[in-house]
């Protein structure tokens, strides 16, 4: 029988058989990643064609791996070109840096050093989706059945700003930690089953890497931490579950702190230091005492006593020696900072602020938090048992997650995977309760009710507010070609904006004395100073931080900022094209404009 004779004989599928088609989970999987590169193919091409960066911590990872690969030491996370002649100590790992070294290697003898990047940087942060979309499926699944994963992986693509920490040329921290928060999410709902108690170690190797890349899953991993806390106080047979996460997370931080740690990080907070591998440890020993505890005294009170000891013990030993770690890394930055650069970092503003003066965006944030929080309070209502713990324990961890997103708006990425758990039960039980209905619009409903889970969904339905003059940014300043011109000069220290820092950096040989770093406080503050203050104060701040060369972008929300604020520093003088006798401008193409000291 031909092909066509036998395509004819087959009956056509029905809509019922190719929805059980796309719910296995390789199917179900390939599909979310097909419409994920569909959506960033554009992307793509510009990583590829181009090698542009869409974010100033791409740039300075791309420059930390470069540098890791020509020899500098392991230990050092220095980057010794920004902010000269000290550079800035950085408070990121070479856990992310190692694979990317790894990946560049084996591709440059194929491909060319240059093309190999390009290539790293599409294939690192699709590799990444692919996880996070599998264990994303995976929670689902556990926590509903076998049809959560397709749901949640449709819902998961609708999260912007999740989906932005997979897009092409994203290689930051963001996207392993998403990853790796819900693969501990996972391990730890799976292991409140006494049965499968062992996965718990999973969870606590997971929080350990976390901690290692940076610290900010320590919301997280502090409420998977409590859930096995408060699953073994309600419970005895728990305590296998507490004893493999203790000593995993106590474990696997102490190899990680060998592995990763860096010695100029040592007494930091900001980064993964002896503090947090104080409070990983200990804690970590703590909760396994106190599963011991259980497994052997049938009394809760007595699991009570060993855990509040070891807790009051580990507090106490913080409080004593890291009492500077206990508060916000970010309170102690100079007002100058505060109000020049960090204010207008979108990512690291509150809820409220953002929720006050942009809606459009905070609710496509917020809204799916917390009904995911509500459906999953819900759910835990409806269930019962180990079902009920789980959903309890999810709970937990998107409250944590709420509440990170409440002090600044970057945690939502990492929240909003968990919260839509609780959108896919909800649809699910809309669907299994309207099963027997003919109605056309009954099979709509679970849609219906997945529908403000989804990010998308409110970014369609609430209107933007209509512009305030409020500077855009341009990606024309993004684009490698806005740095062709000053990657001609000779190599020198440039004064420029804070967020063309990393640029200027990865695309050039000079030193850049601004860039988007917390701890780059003397390079920001000359930089500000010098765009801020009046040609001739200018010149001094430039020859006092041997800076030789002007460059901006008009287009940067930065350099907007610096000309709004002062009428008449140098920033805004050279935007209105009024040179200083002292400054020469180079001729170049683009955007950027260069300017020499004579």
């Amino acid at each position: 029988m031909s092909l066509a004779a036998r395509r004819a004989a087959d009956p056509p599928l029905t809509p019922a058989q190719a929805l059980a088609f796309l719910r296995r989970p390789g199917v179900a999987l390939a599909l979310g990643l097909a419409l994920l590169a569909a959506f960033h193919a554009g992307k793509a091409m510009l990583v590829w064609r181009t090698g542009q960066f869409f974010d100033t911590d791409d740039a300075m990872r791309l420059q930390q791996v470069r540098d890791l690969m020509a020899g500098q030491s392991w230990g050092d996370l220095t980057q010794h070109r920004m902010s000269p002649p000290g550079g800035v100590a950085m408070h990121w790992s070479r856990v992310v840096d190692a694979p990317l070294a790894a990946l560049i290697g084996l591709l440059t003898p194929l491909l060319g050093a240059e093309a190999a990047e390009r290539a790293t940087r599409l294939v690192f942060p699709f590799a990444l989706a692919a996880a996070w979309l599998a264990l994303l499926a995976a929670l689902a699944r556990r926590m509903t059945d076998a049809r959560g994963g397709l749901a949640a992986i449709l819902l998961g693509l609708t999260l912007v700003a999740t989906t932005a920490q997979f897009a092409p040329g994203r290689i930051d921290h963001h996207g392993p930690q998403i990853a790796l928060l819900v693969g501990m999410a996972l391990a730890c709902v799976s292991a409140l089953d006494p049965a499968r108690a062992r996965i718990a170690a999973f969870a606590g190797a997971a929080a350990a890497l976390s901690l290692a890349i940076s610290v900010e899953n320590v919301p997280f991993i502090a409420a998977t931490g409590a859930i096995f806390g408060l699953a073994l106080l309600r419970s005895r047979e728990q305590g296998r579950a507490a004893i493999w996460f203790g000593l995993s997370l106590a474990g696997s931080a102490a190899l990680a702190y060998a592995a990763f740690g860096v010695g100029g990080n040592a007494q930091a907070c900001d980064a993964f230091s002896r503090f947090h591998l104080t409070a990983a440890i200990g804690g970590g020993l703590t909760l396994a005492a106190a599963g011991y505890a259980g497994l052997r005294v049938v009394h809760p009170l007595a699991r009570l006593a060993v855990g509040a000891a070891g807790a009051t013990l580990l507090v106490a030993a913080l409080v004593t020696h890291y009492p500077a770690c206990l508060g916000d890394p970010l309170a102690k930055l100079p007002d100058e900072l505060k109000t020049m650069w960090l204010a207008h970092v979108s990512e690291a503003r509150p809820l409220a602020v953002v929720l006050f003066k942009r809606p459009d965006l905070a609710l496509p944030l917020a809204a799916p938090i917390l009904l995911g929080l509500t459906a999953a309070l819900w759910a835990a209502l409806s269930a019962d048992g180990v079902a009920r713990g789980r959903w309890l324990a999810l709970a937990l961890l998107i409250a944590a997650g709420l509440a990170a997103t409440t002090w600044q708006i970057r945690a939502s990425a990492s929240t909003l995977p968990l919260a839509i758990v609780g959108g896919v039960a909800a649809s699910l039980a809309v669907a299994d309760r309207l099963k027997h209905v003919e109605r056309p619009l009954a099979r709509l409903a679970p849609v219906a009710v997945a529908l403000p889970f989804a990010s998308l969904f409110w970014l369609a339905v609430i209107p933007e507010p209509a512009r305030d003059g409020a500077p855009a940014a341009g990606a024309a300043c993004l684009a490698p070609a806005a740095y062709a011109g000053l990657a001609r000069e000779p190599a020198q220290t440039v004064v420029s904006s804070v967020d063309a820092g990393s640029f200027i950096l990865v695309h050039t040989a000079h030193r850049p004395l601004a860039g988007a770093y917390h701890r780059n406080l003397r390079g920001n503050l000359a930089a500000i100073e010098a765009l801020l203050a009046e040609p001739d104060r200018a010149r001094d701040v430039m020859t006092a931080a041997g800076a030789t060369l002007v460059a901006l972008c008009p287009d940067l929300v930065d350099v907007q900022i610096y000309a709004e604020t002062a009428p008449m520093g140098l920033a805004a003088q050279l935007l209105r094209g009024v040179v200083p006798v002292w400054l020469e401008r180079v001729p170049a193409e683009g955007p950027t404009s260069i300017y020499r000291m004579r």
